[in-house]
């Protein structure tokens, strides 16, 4: 047996500003698999890929490699610009889909498609096959298919393996509803684009109707597949225990089940009402959803029902069961169902909604006439192809034209080249003036539950570390290198202390420790678990006497900020004369960035901003710091902590047998430590070091900050 495969050569679309599209950019050939039927296929999401190719040919060239099946395809050689082109299958129920995806998978890796298109989590099992040929590959999830039904274990497994191949090998992943992309958030490739409907055409009673011996508005229409998932058998029974002279219009055809099939053909025939037309594409279609008095929709599960929206769009009164996706797309922005829903997906409540529809005409007509009006304001065709082109551009690592006009929050320049899409913090691109490197598309939404675990010891070592760098010798009074008499301990500032345990171990070590964390909560608890002195609010705006600090510190807390210089500024204020700035953050540049890539993981929905050495030194001299010291720096890094960041960001089933074992260790080169100076008032130079080794630059820092501060005391700068 053999399949088609569609092609079509086309031009641009003009710039849409509502979704940033601008067509002035490279035409794209794309490689569709996932067509179930060209030039048609009955009502549903199967539809989607058709009509995406037709409407994408104004702004690709498209090439279809998934081949449809000869029953629903009539199209050969080129249809409506898309060229068509036939492969082989094995015409069974697991291996007709199975063998003709994997077929125009290894198709469209030898082809001249610079993006292969999935549509559907099946067909999306063989996504790694163009990944590997260097193909950029988008998948769109119409539905959780594993949910079905009428799948047995095996092709459950397979389905939910397609799904997760989906999002580790494509690019970026189309999710029908925003129930899927919120759930598949955190992978940071979800995008929502919901699947469209074509105008409805307003079709006159005529020879469809006639044929089936059918009057208008005297008939019930259900449109979609004969599947257990659909509900037809919860529909027949329903309608069989109403008294009424209306039809009821099955019009769908098979899913390769053949014992349900036989089922529903029974049921079918004992009812004289009911009839059954098989396959229905087209103008009977459209003649179908234009004449019915009613639409019911029977479903247990649904990805977008795309039948639905075909039937609102002609503003036929509908009666749906009450799922997620009948939620979603049929309430209204104040949250009214504009259909008539049955409670669940059994013949009584089904009965019930139906009987409610017919019995309020008026009502009905009304709801109708609404949900015709949010169809076509929220699912039509032109915009959902516009957004699926914004999700080509994104996945072939194109900067969007309203991401191009977005300055870098160091130098304010806007021009940039993407580094990384679908990561945590969404799309992330480099300054080509500074190297900066930021995000410049919003995140995923992300939930990282709290940590679950704290380990002092660990937290006091990585202070001891840092503020190591300020002092070599952490005796209770640190104070040599700062100026300070040991009657007078080192004030500092710790901006975005959280739940003080950064602070709490400056503390112990003899600083004189102020905080300011913009969480109230996480304020509240550093107060009552470290007995320190929290300020709640924006260190920008935040209550602070001027010149008052021998040190301020930023640790792990400048990768959050939206606008760096502005902390900068109001730690210049805060900060003595010859006061210091001790800043960690993750080192974009750490090998472990380099080999992971997009899955950093620092790139969460909280980081934004993300710094190599060079560009935070840049930054620093041009805001009036010196920076004396800078370097890559591990962490003291106990089991129970590593099972906390574990346990956070990815497993609690290993993080917490990792809790239970090993001893301490500090690895991980990933986070670069930067101590800066302000320049003592009056003055402009400080010593600069650029370190090759821990050791040497402790010591180096030693001498400069001993020389600085013998310099400043003699100046009369500093007054203790």
């Amino acid at each position: 047996m053999r399949r088609c495969h569609p092609i079509a050569r086309t031009s641009a679309l003009p710039k849409n500003v509502a979704t940033g599209y601008d067509a002035r950019v490279t035409v794209l050939r794309i490689s569709m698999i996932g067509l179930k039927g060209l030039p048609g296929v009955t009502a549903g999401w199967r539809s989607t890929p058709r009509n995406s190719a037709r409407n994408s040919r104004q702004r690709a060239t498209l090439t279809s490699p998934r081949t449809p099946r000869p029953q629903y395809t009539t199209a050969r050689g080129t249809h409506r610009g898309v060229r068509i082109k036939i492969l082989p299958t094995i015409p069974t129920k697991h291996l007709d889909a199975t063998v003709h995806s994997f077929l125009s998978a290894v198709h469209a890796s030898f082809s001249r498609a610079q993006i292969v298109h999935f549509h559907g989590i099946g067909p999306a099992l063989f996504s790694f096959i163009p990944r590997l040929f260097g193909k950029t590959v988008v998948t769109t999830m119409h539905s959780r298919d594993y949910l079905r039904s009428k799948w047995g274990p095996a092709a459950r497994f397979a389905l939910r393996l397609g799904e997760r191949m989906a999002f580790a090998c494509s690019h970026a992943v189309i999710c029908v509803s925003r129930d899927m992309a919120d759930a598949h958030a955190a992978t940071g490739k979800a995008r929502y684009v919901p699947s469209g409907v074509p105008d409805p055409i307003d079709t006159p009673a005529g020879g469809c109707l006639k044929s089936l011996g059918l009057a208008p508005r005297f008939y019930l229409l259900y449109a979609g597949r004969v599947s257990p998932e659909k509900g037809p058998h919860h529909l027949l029974r329903a309608f069989k225990e109403m008294k009424t002279d209306l039809r009821l219009v099955l019009a769908g055809g098979p899913s390769h089940n053949a014992s349900f099939e036989a089922e529903v053909d029974a049921s079918a025939k004992a009812d004289e009402r009911v009839v059954m037309t098989g396959y229905v594409d087209g103008g009977k279609l459209a003649e179908l959803y234009a004449n019915a008095r009613g639409f019911v929709l029977p479903s247990e599960h649904e990805g977008l029902p795309i039948a639905l929206l075909e039937a609102g769009s002609y503003g036929v009164p509908c009666a749906c069961t009450d799922i997620p996706a009948v939620r979603e797309a049929a309430t209204d922005d104040g949250g009214d169902a504009l259909v008539f829903l049955a409670g669940r997906a059994e013949p009584a409540a089904i009965r019930v909604a139906i009987e409610e529809l017919l019995a309020d005409g008026k009502r009905a007509q009304k709801l109708g006439a609404r949900f015709r009006e949010h169809v076509l304001a929220n699912y039509r065709w032109e915009a959902v192809a516009m957004a699926v082109g914004r999700v080509y551009r994104e996945a072939a690592g194109e900067i969007l034209e309203d991401e191009q006009s977005l300055p870098c929050p160091s130098c304010g320049q806007t021009d940039k080249t993407l580094e990384y899409s679908g990561t945590r913090s969404g799309r992330v691109a480099r300054c080509a003036a500074c190297g900066m490197v930021f995000s410049i598309s919003p995140p995923p939404k992300e939930n990282l539950p709290p940590a679950f675990t704290d380990d002092p010891d660990a937290y006091l070592a990585n202070a001891r570390h840092r503020l190591g760098v300020l002092n070599r010798s952490l005796t209770p009074h640190p104070s040599t290198a700062l100026g300070a008499s040991a009657s007078s301990p080192v004030t500092l500032l710790d901006v975005g202390c959280f739940d003080g345990h950064f602070a709490a171990a400056a503390a112990k070590l003899g600083f004189d420790v102020t905080g300011v964390e913009p969480v109230a909560e996480a304020a509240a608890k550093a107060r009552a678990r470290h007995g320190l002195d929290v300020r709640v609010g924006a260190f920008e705006n935040a209550d602070l006497p001027a010149g008052a600090f021998d040190a301020v510190s930023f640790i792990h807390v400048f990768e959050h900020l939206k606008n760096p210089r502005t902390a900068l500024a109001r730690a210049r204020q805060v900060l003595k004369p010859g006061g210091y700035l001790l800043i960690e953050l993750p080192a974009y540049d750490a090998l472990v960035r380099k080999l992971v890539g997009r899955r950093w993981r620092q790139f969460i929905s909280d980081h934004d901003r993300f710094y190599t050495g060079p560009v935070l030194r840049a930054l620093l001299e041009s805001e009036e710091f010196a920076v004396l010291h800078d370097a890559k720096v591990g962490k003291v890094l106990t089991p129970r902590l590593l099972a906390d960041r574990l346990g956070r960001y990815y497993s609690r089933a290993p993080a917490r047998w990792i809790g239970r074992r090993g001893a301490d260790a500090r690895f991980g080169i990933e986070n670069v430590l930067v101590e800066s100076r302000r320049y003592p008032v009056g003055r402009r130079q400080a010593a600069l070091i650029s370190p090759q080794s821990r050791r040497r630059a402790e010591a180096a820092l030693w001498r400069a900050a001993k020389a600085g501060t013998q310099r400043t005391q003699r100046d009369g700068y500093l007054s203790k």
